[in-house]
């Protein structure tokens, strides 16, 4: 066993390890100090839980599949100014806003419990009968979309596949054709 200390105050700290993987971690909460142990396996790649661009365009045409969006309501319309420079606004054509923050408990910060995790999908015009997938700006705060839909436990397959190049890809290509008036790309 190789035994690692750091005088340094991060949040966690790397007390030991072992070559079978087993971590303890020390949790600073100010002078009080919580121990955790356990053994972690590195997960295998699964490709079918990542959406290429392709994915996407096809399902603007045959719609497979509703397409969450994570960001702000700002930034889903294209009334927000995007983090990134020369980025237009707007959102994939078809797909539904659902900020990721509308999964948290406001104060708490929180997952909300399933039942209202539900109750806000389907107030947001989410059909929790049909498959789902996550988008985002950049692919991050979709998994937070991906695991409220987990803990949501709706009745279709729970692996949510997110889009991780999200609007940042998307959104980059300033010739891509608008859609129909009924499902507009806006564009700020």
């Amino acid at each position: 066993t190789h035994t690692h200390t750091r005088k340094k105050h991060t949040n966690t700290q790397k007390l030991s390890h072992t070559h079978t993987n087993t971590y303890t971690y020390i949790h600073l909460l100010g002078n009080a100090r919580l121990a955790q142990r356990g053994k972690f396996r590195v997960g295998q790649f699964r490709p079918e839980l990542v959406l290429a661009q392709r994915d996407v365009l096809a399902n603007i045409a045959h719609a497979k599949f509703q397409l969450l969006d994570a960001r702000s309501e700002g930034r889903f319309h294209g009334t927000e100014a995007e983090p990134r420079a020369g980025l237009r606004g707007g959102h994939v054509p078809h797909s539904i806003s659902v900020p990721f923050t509308s999964c948290l408990h406001p104060e708490q910060k929180t997952m909300l419990p399933p039942a209202e995790l539900r109750e806000m999908l389907v107030r947001r015009g989410v059909d929790l009968a049909r498959p789902v997938a996550a988008a985002c700006g950049s692919g991050i705060s979709a998994c937070t979309l991906a695991l409220a839909l987990q803990v949501a436990a709706l009745p279709v397959d729970s692996s949510v596949p997110v889009y991780d190049g999200s609007w940042a890809e998307y959104g980059a290509n300033h010739k891509r054709k608008k859609s129909s008036q009924q499902w507009p790309v806006l564009i700020a």
